[in-house]
């Protein structure tokens, strides 16, 4: 009986450790720093409104022969296959799944722990929200015109009136959308009252404002960072192949090309995906089904995967829907307003059910396997 374990229990780590329940001829263990899965998708709704929106993970395991242990991972040791937990708990594996995501980045920009909320965590987006109703009004600055960043703004502004918002986006509003997608994006955050400002990079924060690298400054009373997403140093610091960014090196089946007994699944993965539970949900089900297939001995396929839209939620009321090609480029219908939101709304609560249905019968995940993203090592069997 294999050992496998799955570090981390977002959403790619999750669906991978259910979908490892297909056969029960080995041992399957789940590692998390938090006891809850959080649906982080969902964090800007609990900073508009104190919504929160995790589950405790005994609930999503409820019946399945997974092991879970809570700890913060300390040390990876791959040429032992252990993890080493911040309490000193040692675990060995025969298989590991590195999951362990990502979080807003805060270390390029001086100022930014020390002046900005930001969305990482219910703890952080809670802590934005009661801030917000302490100080009842003012102004403020949402920095990042990501994802992120412009479900945010949409959401305080829609929730909280007196409040002027202010995006601040680095490079093009919605440059990823089609022009039809980006004029809808502009309108409706204008008719919500966010002010938007693009083509500046804040560079340093203050306590009240934000000086950007052209030289503008932005004042705010309160900073909400959305900007760009970092990997933990876990990876790099207990040598692995990393890019330049810290995330690991992978072949197209999602194995680290240092190291291919750990799989390697979700934003911590040089894949060339985008970022996001859309991506995480496919790799995580191509994992557990890549190591069962190797450990009966089976060949291991490339990881297949085809994009069909960008789902983007304006407030509860309106949503933006890009309808994209299989290789993530924008066509030209979108679905707005109402209906945007209520499709928004249905991949959000499908994703949730996504788990429960995996947990129940585990292997029922599908996803669009049109393409093998082209920034993926060829497999050296396959090539």
């Amino acid at each position: 009986m294999a050992h496998i374990v799955v570090a981390g229990a977002g959403y790619a780590g999750m669906l991978a450790a259910l979908r490892l329940r297909k056969t029960r001829a080995h041992q399957v263990t789940l590692v998390s720093a938090s006891p809850n899965f959080v649906e982080r998708i969902r964090l800007h709704q609990t900073a508009a409104d104190g919504t929160r929106v995790e589950s405790p993970l005994t609930r999503l395991i409820a019946g399945a022969p997974i092991g879970l242990v809570l700890g913060r991972i300390a040390e990876l040791q791959p040429a032992r296959r252990e993890i080493l937990l911040a309490d000193g708990t040692a675990l060995t594996y025969d298989r590991l799944i590195y999951a362990l995501g990502s979080q807003t980045g805060t270390s390029a920009v001086p100022g930014v722990s020390a002046y900005a909320h930001r969305l990482n965590n219910p703890d952080s987006a809670a802590r934005l929200y009661a801030a917000l109703l302490e100080r009842h009004a003012g102004r403020l600055l949402v920095v990042g015109g990501g994802l992120t960043g412009i479900e945010a703004a949409a959401e305080i502004a829609k929730r909280h009136a007196e409040w002027q918002v202010t995006l601040l986006s680095a490079g093009t509003l919605g440059a990823d959308l089609s022009p039809r997608g980006q004029d809808y994006l502009r309108a409706a955050l204008r008719r919500k009252g966010v002010s938007v400002i693009e083509n500046q990079r804040a560079a340093r924060l203050e306590a009240d404002r934000a000086y950007c690298a052209g030289g503008a400054v932005e004042s705010f009373d309160m900073c909400l960072w959305a900007g760009s997403f970092e990997v933990s140093k876990l990876a790099a610091q207990s040598g692995f192949a990393v890019d330049a960014a810290g995330r690991i090196l992978v072949d197209a089946a999602l194995r680290s090309i240092s190291h291919p007994e750990v799989y390697v699944v979700g934003d911590a993965a040089a894949s060339g995906l985008r970022m996001g539970c859309a991506t995480a949900l496919p790799m995580g089900a191509h994992a557990a089904d890549s190591i069962l297939a190797d450990l009966d001995d089976e060949p291991v396929q490339p990881h297949r995967f085809g994009y069909t839209v960008r789902c983007i939620s304006l407030g509860r009321d309106d949503g933006l829907i890009q309808l994209v090609d299989p290789l993530d480029q924008p066509r030209d219908r979108i679905i707005t307003g109402r209906p945007g939101a209520v499709v928004k709304e249905l991949v959000c609560q499908g994703t949730w059910y996504s788990l429960e249905i995996e947990r129940r019968l585990p292997g029922a995940f599908t996803w669009n396997r049109a393409e093998v993203p082209s920034s993926l090592r060829p497999l050296p069997s396959l090539a």
